[in-house]
């Protein structure tokens, strides 16, 4: 149980950083979930479902294949031992992230996943006027919601990208 982060672990400036989101995560940095609220405490003892939780997310892992897109966060999680286990958790969760698996500095805005958070959001907005509430999946609607997406980062001087 020695390789399981303590549950209030803080993190060490000089050698990780925090990010304030999933939507500044990429692939192959090597992350530690930050809120203690979701994970175990090995000091009360490893048992069951705890036990699960501290394997997932009392240990540092690295990222891959990840995928963030409208409230949630996937990605395939390597641990040092080679397990490989699908995390999912909300885009609002912040992360603490080793300073060596970093690939660029984090202030660079991941505008990739910020039109594809737009998008969701215009999305999730037209639900208000569709008959059932219902978020609408037709292509129209998703087309119509990439081209305002688009607009809306021209707008803010951000790159863009054509859809046909």
């Amino acid at each position: 149980m020695s390789n399981f982060i303590q549950k209030f672990y803080e993190m060490d400036p000089k050698t990780e950083e925090l990010l304030f989101d999933a939507t500044y995560l990429r692939n192959g940095m090597k992350v530690l979930i930050e809120s203690p609220d979701l994970r175990a405490n090995p000091r009360m003892g490893l048992a069951g479902s705890e036990l699960d939780r501290a394997r997932t997310a009392n240990r540092w892992c690295t990222v891959s294949f990840l995928k963030v897109g409208g409230e949630f966060v996937d990605f395939i999680a390597t641990y040092d031992d080679g397990i490989k286990r699908k995390r999912t958790y909300p885009v609002g969760c912040a992360w603490i992230v080793k300073k060596d698996s970093l690939q660029k500095p984090i202030e660079e805005p991941d505008v990739e996943n910020a039109r594809k958070r737009l998008v969701h959001e215009l999305l999730q907005a037209m639900a208000t006027t569709h008959p059932e509430n219902e978020v609408p999946r037709d292509t129209m609607s998703i087309k119509y919601a990439e081209i305002a997406a688009n607009s809306i980062m021209i707008g803010l001087g951000l790159p863009w990208r054509f859809t046909v």
